[in-house]
């Protein structure tokens, strides 16, 4: 089973003092997003994930939390007690399911509008919104998660990242 992130008690003292598993996702470069989204989507799409019971809280070091959107939406998800944000922008890619589970993007776009409706059950879109931390420029957050045709969230995973830039 894959950890999703760690548990916050519910007075939601500070995230920087972990308790137990963080899966780390490797920093990654433009030339290696396709391997990466991949293995993002496969996360995204195994039924074996586990989710962090809570959401992640004042944030303070690279660390990764699979969080369950059907408890959260994603407006509690960027409420995480850090400050204000700046938006760095989104990226959009479709990917296409094949026969063997393994995924193919199909397109990308950086900010335009992905047509949901010229997509069939095996498509998906992965989003990415970049953020970096008002008072902090090096820290950013990355929140990542699919859509299939209907515009519903798969397996309603989000993934949000946390690190410092290199």
């Amino acid at each position: 089973m894959i950890s999703g992130g760690h548990c916050v008690p519910k007075n939601r003292p500070k995230t920087d003092q972990l308790a137990s598993q963080i899966i780390p996702l490797q920093n990654c470069s433009r030339a290696n997003a396709s391997i990466h989204n991949t293995a993002l989507l496969k996360l995204i799409t195994s039924k074996s994930l586990q989710f962090s019971p809570q959401l992640p809280y004042k944030v303070q070091h690279s660390c990764t939390f699979f969080l369950d959107l059907s408890k959260y939406s994603l407006d509690d998800v960027k409420s995480d007690g850090n400050g204000s944000y700046k938006n760095l922008g989104t990226f959009k890619w479709n990917y296409r399911q094949l026969p063997d589970g393994e995924f193919t993007c199909t397109r990308s776009q950086h900010r335009d509008f992905i047509d949901s409706s010229k997509l069939d059950e095996h498509d998906f879109v992965l989003y990415k919104i970049y953020f970096s931390l008002a008072s902090d420029r090096e820290f950013k957050r990355v929140i990542m998660f699919a859509q299939n045709h209907n515009s519903q969230y798969v397996n309603g995973v989000c993934v949000v990242k946390y690190h410092y830039s290199c």
